[in-house]
C-alpha cells in the first residue's frame, strides 16, 4: 500500500501552515494540499477528526485518498489536537513533532536522540 502525505490548509496567511510546508519541502517529501475553504466536505472531515478546522493538519493516506490510512487515535476529553501525534494524523505540529510523526510513519529518518530534549517535556 503506497503512502501519500495530505495537508489540510487554508489560503489565509498562517505561520504554522508556512512552517509545515517548509519542513516537508526541506525533507524533499511530496505532499498534496487540500484547501478547506474551497472544499466544504474537506472542512467537515477536518472538524469531525479534530473538533476544529485545525490547519495545518497532516495525514498519511493511501495514494489518491483524502482520508487517513488508519483511523487516528482518539483525543481525550478537552484535549487540543494541536501537536498531538494521532498515528496517521497530526494537527498544527511543531517542526520537532512533525519530524517524529514522519519518522513513526516511515517517511523520514531522523536522529531522535538529538531531538530528545523536547520528548522528555
Amino acid at each position: 500500500m503506497a503512502k501519500q502525505l495530505v495537508v489540510y490548509t487554508r489560503p489565509t496567511p498562517c505561520r504554522d501552515v508556512t512552517r509545515t510546508r517548509q519542513d516537508l519541502i526541506s525533507q524533499r517529501l511530496d505532499f498534496r494540499e487540500i484547501d478547506i475553504e474551497a472544499d466544504p466536505a474537506a472542512a467537515q472531515r477536518l472538524e469531525a477528526w479534530t473538533g476544529y478546522q485545525s490547519v495545518p493538519t497532516v495525514i498519511v493516506a493511501e495514494v489518491g485518498s483524502d482520508e487517513p490510512i488508519h483511523p487516528p487515535a482518539a483525543l481525550t476529553p478537552n484535549q487540543s489536537p494541536r501537536n498531538a501525534d494521532r498515528g496517521s494524523m497530526i494537527s498544527e505540529p511543531s517542526t520537532e513533532n512533525l519530524m517524529v510523526f514522519l519518522e513513526h510513519n516511515g517517511l523520514v529518518k531522523v536522529d531522535l536522540f538529538r531531538m530528545g530534549s523536547f520528548l522528555r517535556g
